[in-house]
Parts: C-alpha cells; sequence; structure tokens
C-alpha cells in the first residue's frame, strides 16, 4: 500500500476506505501508463520521475510525459527487498524489506527502524546500487555485461582494481577482447577478461591496426585492411629455422619495427593483429612449395578463426604470387602444396599474452 503525508515511523498507516480506493486508481492508472511505454513494473516518485526496477537492482529512472506529470503521486513510499544480493522494488507491505519514502528532492529517505539504504540520484541514467545497508562497491553482472561500482556509483573509461587495468564505455560496460581508448589518451587491447595489455608486440599491433584501419569497419574488414597493409613490408631473411614458442613475440616486433622479415615474421605479426581485432589467432610452421617436382620449403603462416573454421593468412607467399587469394583460406583451399608440422597457440589473459 502506498501512504501519503505520512510521517517517518514505522507505524501502520491508517487511511479511510474511500482514499484506498482513490489512491489505488491512481496508482494503477500511473502503472498501466508507465508500463505500456517502457513494458516494466514501475514506481514513481515526487520529483516527476519514473522508477524502473532493473535485475541487478539498479534504479533508473525516466521522465514522463505533461499528462503523466499531472497524475504523479508526492510523497511516494517504496519497499526495497534484499534476497540472496539481489534488490526488488514492492509496496511497503512486503514482509521483511526496507521502506522509504522518496521526497522531493529524489531521496530514498528511511521509514522503518530496519537498515538504511540511500539512494541518490545523479542523472537520468546512473544510480547508486545499493547492498545490505551500504553503497556498494565491486563487480556486478547484468545481462550478460559486466559492471563496476565505486560507492555504488558505476564506473566508465579506465579504472584500476587491484593492479590490473579495465576500460568501461558510455554506458558503463565492461569492455573485453577488442581495441579501446581515443586519440586523445591513446589507444590499446583489452583481452577477453577486460584486462589491458601492454606488452610491446601488443602495443605495436594495436598501433598497426589504427594506422592502417578504420573503426567503422567490422573486424574482419579491418583485418583485409591490415592484411593488405601488411604485404607492403617487403621479405627480408631472418632466422631461418622455426622458432621458439616464447621467441614469436620477438619476430612480431621485428617486423613492426623494421617494416619487414621472413614469413615467421609475418605469421607473428599477423596473429597479433588479429588478436587485437577480437579473433581466435595462432602460428603454424611446416613446408610449402608452389612449384611441381620440388621439395617444401620451411615456411610459416597465420591462422585465424572464423566462426568454427580455421583460415590460412599468408602474407609472404601472397607477396609471392599475387594473382592467388591467400587471405582467410583453408588448408584445403590453399592452393599450393603445404606441409604442417607444428601449430603455435596465442591466449591472452589476465593482462598477459602466452604462447604454447
Amino acid at each position: 500500500m502506498y501512504c501519503i503525508k505520512q510521517e517517518n515511523t514505522a507505524a501502520a498507516c491508517q487511511v479511510s476506505d474511500g482514499r484506498v480506493k482513490m489512491l489505488a486508481g491512481i496508482v494503477l492508472f500511473v502503472f498501466l501508463a508507465v508500463s505500456l511505454c517502457f513494458g516494466k513494473t514501475v514506481q514513481a516518485d515526487s520529483s516527476k520521475t519514473i522508477l524502473v526496477q532493473e535485475e541487478d537492482g539498479v534504479l533508473k529512472s525516466y521522465q514522463v510525459n505533461a499528462q503523466g506529470e499531472k497524475t504523479i503521486l508526492k510523497n511516494v513510499f517504496l519497499a526495497i527487498q534484499e534476497k540472496n544480493g539481489v534488490y526488488t522494488v514492492t509496496p511497503p507491505k512486503a514482509s521483511g524489506s526496507t521502506i522509504y519514502r522518496f521526497a522531493s528532492d529524489g531521496v530514498g529517505k528511511k521509514h522503518t527502524a530496519e537498515g538504511f539504504v540511500k539512494i541518490t540520484y545523479k542523472d537520468s541514467v546512473q544510480k547508486l546500487y545499493a547492498k545490505k545497508g551500504r553503497v556498494y562497491t565491486g563487480w556486478y553482472k547484468r545481462e550478460n555485461k559486466r559492471y563496476y561500482c565505486v560507492k555504488g556509483e558505476r564506473v566508465k573509461g579506465w579504472k584500476k582494481i587491484n593492479g590490473k587495468s579495465y576500460y568501461f564505455n558510455s554506458a558503463y560496460v565492461l569492455q573485453q577482447n577488442k581495441i579501446v581508448g581515443s586519440k586523445a589518451s591513446g589507444y590499446f587491447y583489452v583481452d577477453p577478461t577486460g584486462v589491458r595489455i601492454t606488452a610491446p608486440a601488443v602495443k605495436a599491433a594495436v598501433s598497426f591496426v589504427v594506422s592502417n584501419s578504420k573503426s567503422s569497419q567490422s573486424a574482419q574488414q579491418r583485418l583485409k585492411s591490415c592484411f593488405n597493409a601488411l604485404l607492403k613490408y617487403p621479405y627480408r631473411t631472418y632466422y631461418t629455422s622455426i622458432p621458439a614458442a616464447g621467441k614469436l613475440p620477438s619476430y612480431a616486433e621485428y617486423m613492426f619495427q623494421n617494416r619487414g622479415g621472413n614469413c615467421y615474421c609475418y605469421a607473428a605479426a599477423m596473429a597479433y593483429i588479429a588478436k587485437v581485432l577480437g579473433f581466435e589467432s595462432r602460428v603454424a610452421a611446416g613446408g610449402v612449395t608452389a612449384y611441381a617436382g620440388r621439395q617444401l620449403s620451411p615456411h610459416g603462416w597465420c591462422e585465424v578463426k572464423i566462426g568454427s573454421q580455421w583460415k590460412m593468412c599468408d602474407c609472404s607467399m601472397q607477396n609471392a604470387h599475387k594473382d592467388q587469394n591467400l587471405f582467410l583460406v583453408t588448408r584445403k583451399q590453399y592452393p599450393f602444396r603445404l606441409r604442417c608440422d607444428k601449430v603455435f597457440q596465442m591466449t591472452a589473459k589476465n593482462g598477459k599474452i602466452t604462447w604454447k
């Protein structure tokens, strides 16, 4: 039941049957009008906004139209009830809940002696998130999206948490497995766990992607643009033996810094480019020849996972055979004789790149 002009005590509200019916009609009208607009169960406060209870306990407010504003109740009472870390908003008759009155300043004020959760309005979107009688600092998840609160306020932009840097977009959502940032603050790659990686090869790959593709392109389009840009780097003799897994970062760095390298340099650089664009990537090594009757020569190439298939991106052979398409082709589609002896898988997690 809602109470109007009630003092802040835990006493039960005494109203006449006529006022109850009239008030119930008004509440029903507000509920129906706003539910049609937003499709959710809502409550109204006296500052002419609609409070929408989200699944994670965050209250979001929305302005109603002029007609709706005339029907907003004054001094509305709400109850906030917590169960297993989930908050729900109900009428104040809810058993075991804490009741608050929303005054003209939009602040929830304690109505009963049970606990105290202050909900402060910051803007039309961001609200304080309360947990167990105090504003909440920490992670929470909603609809497979992760957020972080500091004293109840969701953060956006860069935030260092336990020594690791995370990036939250303008909607406060944690960004994962992509390039983030801006021209002013710099661009960085955040891994699938959301942690920024600053390893030299990763930073070089991000710089290459930003310089040679457009943010308006899809990830696969950016990959193609970077593949074409890498083809402009000439083949240069480097170490000819198959590199150890731990050496692959240095092969990528050599390609980015010297703008040239051998097949393993192309492969490692392309693998890093694909990784910062959000793809799974790896380096394969074996042998290849484009000519019948010849022995296979030592060779390395990059493979990128598209859907459920691994596809080749062979920059060095593409440079030598411009009439062929060696971008995102399966091994069966590859036009030359090929042998794969070894595969090096790249993993990005918790701020680190590992090769195995």
